[in-house]
């Protein structure tokens, strides 16, 4: 099964299904109706994005885990598994178009330093909790806005799958820490902190 090359956002679908056919005609020359059903079937999802926007991710991920192996004790059991895992993760990077040698060991990442309020590198965090959530006139998660120590903030955003866990907190006043890109001022990340 194939799926013509996509843009990046778009996220195409591959439906495998197994007919089951019916029973021959038989012998006599009489007309007999064949009934087809589908006796399983299975979908997969296949999100797409450009590279531009995967590979920030990944040389976050390789950092870390760099970092965790640096800590991880020789004979420690999971060991094999997060140095396979970490090559594959530089593989990725490499055919991306990066250079996972380069990337050192954090543990903070390659994108900011520890959580906190501020800006640095790549994007800028704060901290509050969801007072008001915007959709635009088709119904569409559109924001938030922010209530903190020193004020109120609205955050714009259109990343799917936001929006679920931004309604949660704002019925459960849990606070959170949004995070977003710098210059784009498109949400990177949210963390619920309860």
């Amino acid at each position: 099964v194939g799926a013509p090359a996509r843009r990046g956002g778009v996220s195409p679908a591959v439906v495998v299904a197994q007919p089951r056919g019916g029973l021959p005609a038989p012998a006599s020359g009489h007309s007999v109706v064949v009934w087809r059903s589908i006796s399983g079937a299975f979908q997969i999802n296949i999100p797409v994005q450009a590279d531009d926007e995967v590979r920030p991710y990944d040389e976050n991920t390789l950092a870390i885990f760099k970092w965790r192996l640096s800590v991880m004790a020789a004979q420690d059991r999971w060991r094999p598994v997060l140095e396979r895992y970490v090559s594959y993760i530089a593989e990725r990077i490499d055919g991306l178009g990066g250079n996972s040698s380069a990337i050192p060991a954090s543990q903070w990442g390659v994108l900011s330093p520890p959580r906190g309020e501020g800006t640095s590198g790549l994007r800028r965090c704060m901290s509050g909790k969801v007072v008001e959530i915007f959709y635009d006139c088709f119904g569409e998660f559109r924001g938030l806005r922010l209530e903190r120590c020193d004020g109120e903030q609205i955050v714009e955003t259109r990343r799917a799958g936001l929006e679920r866990a931004v309604l949660w907190a704002f019925m459960n006043r849990v606070t959170v820490e949004v995070c977003e890109r710098l210059g784009g001022g498109e949400v990177d990340e949210l963390i619920l902190q309860r």
